[in-house]
């Protein structure tokens, strides 16, 4: 009876052992993970320093930046299988709105498809947010997360949004030091998982196609079929040896020629062409740029923009619900 008794706790603590096995495998699959077969025993995130928790604004400040560095970009590529493969730096500006988690949970599980994508989102904020830290945890991609508040209006002119967000994100890429291709990724777009794949062997400055929701449907380069070259661009804006007129979604350039450039946007450049700007520092003519996605004829980005109307507290709810929190935009 006794060795009946031995035999059956002795089960137990396996099966108990074999849980908790199987949910240390679970963490392998997320941000903090730990890849056991390699034999890695540290965290490769570290957890967040909050300040100031406020329930009811809902968007507690966080410490930023945080970065994840060379060394574990490189583990964590080692664990996925990706060494070898380009990396793609997604860098993402964001700003609180009422859809702005949606969109940033939305883009995050399409990126999160692609382990060699570096996610870097760059809130324009004295402070980042528990709530965006979460969404690039639960993500389980290499990033990095950021904030600095755009520049106040000047002479009753209003800066471009994002040029600042964006700088600071080709400054964490130039820390980490990995080479790769940058693109500028809006929350606010839509994508499809084979724009990443496309641009990630980009040698200078790729272009290729984006979508619209309205207006014209889609502005792209055009090729030359005899040379292979871009020739122009469709955009009525688009004036030879002048304005590139790229849309923002349309081009990536690869990180030795924005280093060796150190282009930047800047807040000086001629409303609506921020991109033009920026290409033009990059050094690179229309016809040195490089077509991708089948000769621009595929749109693999599109402007979408999520839009909802004066939100409201359901009918039956007459005062705040702690509950609804989690979920609330906080604004």
């Amino acid at each position: 009876m006794l060795l009946l008794l031995a035999m059956i706790t002795a089960c137990a603590m396996m099966q108990t052992i074999r849980i908790m096995k199987h949910t240390a495998m679970v963490d392998i699959i997320g941000p903090t993970a730990i890849d056991r077969n390699l034999g890695m025993r540290k965290r490769l995130f570290r957890k967040p320093s909050l300040v100031n928790y406020t329930q009811d604004q809902g968007f507690d400040p966080i410490e930023t930046p945080y970065i994840m560095n060379a060394e574990t970009t490189l583990q964590y590529m080692s664990l996925y299988g990706t060494m070898g493969k380009p990396i793609v730096y997604f860098i993402t500006p964001t700003y609180k709105r009422k859809t702005q988690l949606v969109d940033l949970v939305t883009l995050s599980q399409t990126l999160q498809h692609d382990k060699g994508v570096y996610w870097i989102v760059i809130e324009d904020a004295e402070e980042g947010s528990k709530r965006v830290r979460d969404i690039l945890e639960r993500s389980g991609m290499m990033f990095a997360h950021g904030s600095i508040e755009s520049e106040e209006e000047v002479d009753h002119t209003n800066p471009p949004r994002g040029v600042l967000q964006r700088n600071l994100g080709m400054d964490i890429v130039e820390s980490i030091g990995i080479p790769g291709v940058v693109y500028f990724g809006d929350d606010d777009n839509g994508y499809d998982i084979r724009l990443l794949e496309g641009i990630r062997h980009t040698e200078g400055v790729g272009v290729f196609g984006v979508g619209f929701r309205s207006q014209a449907w889609y502005a792209r380069c055009i090729v030359d079929s005899e040379t292979g070259k871009v020739s122009r661009m469709t955009s009525k804006w688009y004036e030879p040896g002048k304005n590139v007129a790229m849309d923002m979604a349309g081009f990536c350039a690869h990180t030795d020629l924005i280093k060796k450039t150190k282009a930047r946007f800047r807040n000086s450049a001629e409303p609506g062409r921020i991109e033009n700007d920026f290409l033009n520092q990059l050094g690179k003519d229309v016809s040195e740029m490089e077509p991708l996605l089948d000769n621009c004829t595929k749109i693999y980005a599109w402007h979408v923009q999520s839009y909802v109307s004066r939100p409201r507290m359901p009918d039956n709810i007459t005062e705040w619900d702690p509950q609804f929190e989690s979920i609330h935009p906080g604004v």
